[in-house]
């Protein structure tokens, strides 16, 4: 994984990051070290999530991100964000593995106040004499092509500071990756930015702590007093007075003086300056891509907390179980009553598909008990939701703003796969999340399985393209079907193309593997496939328009051949669940018998 970054960071600073912060992050969530944290034991006896139990944040962590904002940066690219010349798209892509690098640096403090605060510590840090070393290899390294950009941009006069402290103050931009610091409204408002970023880099981080926590206090106050509750006004009244309390004490005692900013400070985010505004463009639109791609780190079978340990979803009560193994072997499993852990680990994946849609997928539906299951379906719902926020609200603009050429945030679809072993949780969930947002009810969606399928055919599926065709096309294409022996009477014209993608083949590619899951039935256009038989059996030529790999999907069987083409070809690819819902007929021996009558005359 990490190879591949070199062509934007150099190992060396690479390793310079990951041993500073993200290694430390690892030693402290190691149970040897928890079990000396009294915030760690506080927290095992009052049930409260703790910062050692989240899923990673560590180097493997920092490496994904960074990997995922690049697969995400050329998803989106002329589609979710504006297409940019190739120099300027590879300058966010180097930049957008920086950020990616500095997001969680700020984890490295266990305590409430470090989680609560860790997105503005590293806007600090990097504004620091805490990261000049690391911000001067940044430079010499002209890391994302970013010093020389600044450079250019500093001969002409452009810029109202020294370039390396225009670096630096992109960097604080990492502070975006929350979206509760930097909510979508600001992100989308350059001034109000600006303002912000300022008021962050400025202030002391404790008193700034009890502030954000005083005005959380405050609105709870309102919304209880609104619904007329008032054990909970009085349980936020009291939470209030101590915020404000702890606010003044911090004010008395700040932690430490911060550097005066320059009034300069972030002009480049409100720069009239066409060269200036495109950095600034491109800036924001990377902490788009930096935000989605933290929600969409890897979760599934590699899932791990900090320590490295296991963390996966119990059957039994849908809760989320630790595997924590201490240094002379005993091993402990550890369930916790967090929803986050829980939602966490129900997860098996996540992605921004080639279609700018989301699509999630979960490891399993079916629960022991009725209880288990509401209380998986609830958590599930919570994680979708906090991915959506993160990932698709991340691209809404700001109101006017031109995005000619671009889908939507608002068109984007959220693809939830249903789950192999339960044919009605994933449904469950939906309905779950649209009870909460109704406003996403045509835009959550069930989708099938992609989990038992080869990584080559899932690709294949992904790449395609979803069938648009008109209601008297996909009818002819029934009635050409069905002259290949496939029987079509009674298929829904609507229904039966949900799903369903059309792939274009190059010569030589393999289509299926032999001996890997059946998880579609394909329909080439044309000829040209050539089928490789296991068992010592001859070679033979696939026919245009007869259904392959049925046999497989009907009977749950892996591929028993190989299947090449040789030349361009079309094909249609039907996902096993749609097939088997859908398109799947067979013919009674009175019809068959109809059907050889026919053969003969």
């Amino acid at each position: 994984m990490s190879d591949d970054l070199d062509r934007w960071l150099s190992p060396q600073t690479r390793e310079a990051i990951e041993q500073r912060y993200y290694a430390e992050i690892n030693r402290r969530a190691r149970l040897e070290t928890l079990s000396h944290d009294p915030s760690f034991l506080a927290a095992l006896r009052t049930g409260e999530p703790h910062v050692g139990l989240f899923s990673d944040h560590g180097i493997v962590h920092a490496r994904d991100v960074a990997q995922q904002i690049v697969t995400v940066l050329e998803r989106a690219h002329g589609l979710l964000i504006p297409r940019r010349p190739a120099w300027r798209f590879a300058s966010m892509l180097g930049y957008g593995v920086l950020l990616a690098y500095l997001h969680d640096i700020g984890m490295i403090d266990f305590s409430a106040f470090g989680r609560a605060m860790h997105p503005e510590y590293a806007a600090q840090a990097v504004l620091s004499a805490e990261m000049d070393d690391l911000v001067a290899a940044l430079w010499h390294e002209n890391s994302g092509n970013l010093a020389w950009r600044l450079t250019q941009l500093a001969q002409v006069g452009a810029l109202a500071e020294e370039p390396q402290m225009v670096l630096r103050e992109l960097l604080a931009l990492t502070i975006g990756h929350s979206k509760s610091k930097i909510p979508i409204e600001l992100l989308n408002d350059r001034p109000a930015l600006r303002h912000r970023l300022l008021a962050v880099a400025g202030a002391d981080l404790r008193v700034l702590y009890y502030q954000q926590r005083a005005d959380w206090a405050r609105q709870r106050l309102y919304a209880a007093r609104q619904a007329g509750d008032e054990v909970a006004a009085e349980r936020w009244s009291t939470a209030l007075a101590a915020a404000e309390r702890e606010e003044l004490a911090a004010h008395a005692a700040p932690e430490r003086s911060r550097q005066p900013l320059s009034d300069d400070a972030f002009a480049w985010l409100v720069s009239a300056h066409p060269d200036v505004r495109a950095l600034a463009e491109d800036a924001i639109d990377t902490v788009r891509a930096l935000r989605a791609a933290d929600s969409l780190r890897q979760r599934g079978l590699v899932l791990k907390s900090s320590g490295g340990y296991e963390m996966f979803i119990s059957r039994v009560s849908g809760r989320a179980v630790y595997s924590l193994q201490a240094n002379d072997g005993r091993l402990y499993l550890l369930e916790v009553p967090d929803p986050l852990s829980a939602g966490e680990a129900i997860l098996a994946g996540s992605e921004l598909d080639g279609n700018g849609d989301l699509r999630i997928a979960f490891h399993r539906g079916a629960f022991d008990t009725p209880a288990a299951t509401d209380y998986a379906v609830a958590v599930t719902a919570g994680i979708v939701d906090d991915i959506i926020q993160d990932t698709v609200i991340s691209f809404q603009r700001a109101p006017g703003e031109p995005a000619e050429g671009l889908k939507p945030a608002a068109e984007m679809r959220i693809l939830l796969e249903e789950t192999d072993d339960s044919a009605g949780f994933v449904a469950r969930v939906r309905q779950r999340l649209i009870a909460d947002a109704p406003g996403l009810r045509e835009r959550v969606r069930l989708a099938p399985s992609l989990r038992e399928v080869s990584e080559r055919e899932r690709a294949l599926y992904l790449a395609g393209t979803p069938i648009t065709w008109d209601r008297p096309t996909r009818q002819q294409f029934l009635d050409r079907l069905a002259l290949s022996g496939q029987r079509c009477e009674g298929i829904d014209v609507e229904q039966a193309f949900a799903d369903v993608r059309l792939v274009r083949l190059r010569p030589g590619e393999v289509v299926i593997d032999a001996g890997a899951p059946a998880a579609f039935v394909y329909i080439p256009l044309g000829e040209g496939l050539r089928i490789v038989p296991l068992g010592g059996y001859d070679t033979i030529a696939a026919r245009a328009w007869s259904p392959l790999g049925t046999t497989g999907v009907i009977h749950g069987a892996a591929r028993n051949a190989t299947v090449i083409a040789d030349v361009v070809l079309e094909m249609v690819m039907i996902p096993k669940g749609v097939y088997m819902r859908e398109w799947y007929r067979t013919h009674s021996p009175e019809d068959f018998l109809l059907l050889l009558e026919d053969m003969d005359g």
